[in-house]
This record gives C-alpha cells, sequence and structure tokens, in this order.
C-alpha cells in the first residue's frame, strides 16, 4: 500500500531493539519524493523503544522507569501536528 498522507516517524535513539538510524534511513528511502517534505522523521536520543525517557534503553530497565511515554514524545507530536 502506498502512503498519501503526511507520515510522522518517532524513533528512539537508546532504542536497543530497532536500529534508529537503520529505521529513518528504510522509511525515507520508501517515502515518494511528494511525502519527502510534508513527512518528518525524528530520532529523539534519550528514547528507548517504548517511547520512555530512557538512561540505557535496555530491556530490563523497562520496569524501572515510570513513565509512559516521554514528554518530548508529545511535544514533537504536537509540533508536528500544528505545522499540518
Amino acid at each position: 500500500h502506498r502512503v498519501d498522507r503526511p507520515v510522522l516517524l518517532v524513533l528512539g535513539g537508546k532504542d536497543v531493539q530497532v536500529d534508529a538510524e537503520t529505521s529513518r534511513r528504510a522509511a525515507e528511502a520508501s517515502m515518494p519524493p511528494s511525502m519527502m517534505g510534508r513527512s518528518r522523521t525524528v530520532v529523539l536520543p534519550t528514547v528507548n523503544h517504548m517511547l520512555q525517557t530512557s538512561r540505557t534503553g535496555t530491556l530490563r530497565e523497562y520496569v524501572l522507569i515510570d513513565e509512559t511515554i516521554a514528554p518530548e514524545v508529545f511535544e514533537t507530536l504536537a509540533n508536528w501536528l500544528d505545522t499540518e
């Protein structure tokens, strides 16, 4: 299926399950050129696979984090929606 709507892809820089840079490149390569200007890929350096603020990104840390989703994820989403 082709995506014909703007896309926001948020990736965690501390994600040890999915490499953020590899995912970013793959997502951007798969987007039609017409969507590149309207879509955005963001790698948040302190965020893990679960989009939580993380020190290590390891699976063991998941149960120690009291946060559901990092505030910077919400800020990124709100800023992106505000520009759409």
